[in-house]
């Protein structure tokens, strides 16, 4: 099992209440970024830490694999 902690930003009551994290492929300049790569590792079982707003909000177990 692995750890992981996101940052999110707008997309956090959305994400955690529907079950999923969510990033995008590219940043807006069509960049690859080293964060959205580093979250596809993510596997069944690893524990997920979502921190919003200046705080940890929520901690969750992976269902399935990236």
């Amino acid at each position: 099992m692995r750890y992981w902690w996101v940052n999110h930003s707008q997309t956090f009551d959305h994400e955690v209440g529907k079950g999923y994290v969510w990033c995008p492929k590219r940043k807006k300049n069509g960049a690859q970024n080293h964060f959205y790569e580093t979250l596809r590792e993510i596997q069944q079982g690893d524990l997920v830490f979502s921190y919003a707003n200046s705080h940890l909000q929520a901690v969750g177990v992976a269902k399935l694999p990236c």
